[in-house]
């Protein structure tokens, strides 16, 4: 049975990227068959124009935007678009355009295929980084396979599905995290619009 889904879309300066990547996903999720998902996209305190973009896209269609008022990160802000969604199934995607959104549909149906599947991920083949940002990502990817020997070559691809319940002991993180930072004045503070 294919499972409903959020998706989670963390940006921080995305404005070139993110309007064409939104109308992406709904284009090709949407020919597919009839399937329930939602579209949470959290801006990390962007400095250039996506979180007016945002706004202006959620007047035309129904995207949840949730704005972080400070920059705190990839990681926290895929948890707060987490801890905003209504649907158990997870994907997670980043917002430069570098995951292909065909690539979600497969991926959601593979993950909805076997109850034992926990976690699916993607595999960046053709990356639009940097020569130092790729050699770093295979040398963090190579010593985390010595460690853990799971053969999963590529763990900073942002295209991922899981289940939620798997965020949830992060809520107590998560208090530690806001009370560092509350004291390391830093306050961080969520707005969904």
């Amino acid at each position: 049975m294919f499972k409903n889904f959020s998706i989670i879309i963390p940006i921080f300066n995305e404005e070139e990227n993110i309007e064409n990547l939104i109308f992406e996903i709904i284009n090709n999720i949407t020919k597919e068959e009839k399937i329930n998902f939602e579209i949470i996209v959290v801006n990390d305190s962007s400095t250039d124009k996506s979180l007016e973009i945002l706004e202006e896209i959620s007047k035309k269609i129904e995207i949840i935007v949730v704005n972080n008022d400070k920059n705190v990160g990839q990681s926290y802000s895929i948890l707060n678009g987490v801890l905003s969604s209504k649907f158990d199934t997870i994907v997670t995607l980043d917002g430069d355009g570098q995951n292909d959104p065909k690539d979600i549909y497969k991926l959601v149906k593979i993950y909805s295929s076997s109850k034992d599947i926990k976690l699916i991920g993607g595999i960046r083949t053709k990356r639009k980084d940097n020569i130092i940002k790729i050699l770093s990502s295979k040398i963090a990817n190579y010593v985390r396979n010595l460690i853990l020997n799971d053969d999963c070559t590529d763990t900073g691809c942002g295209i991922k599905v899981f289940d939620k319940i798997f965020f949830y002991p992060s809520r107590i993180l998560m208090v530690f995290i806001d009370f560092f930072l509350l004291y390391s004045n830093t306050l961080v503070s969520t707005q969904i619009l």
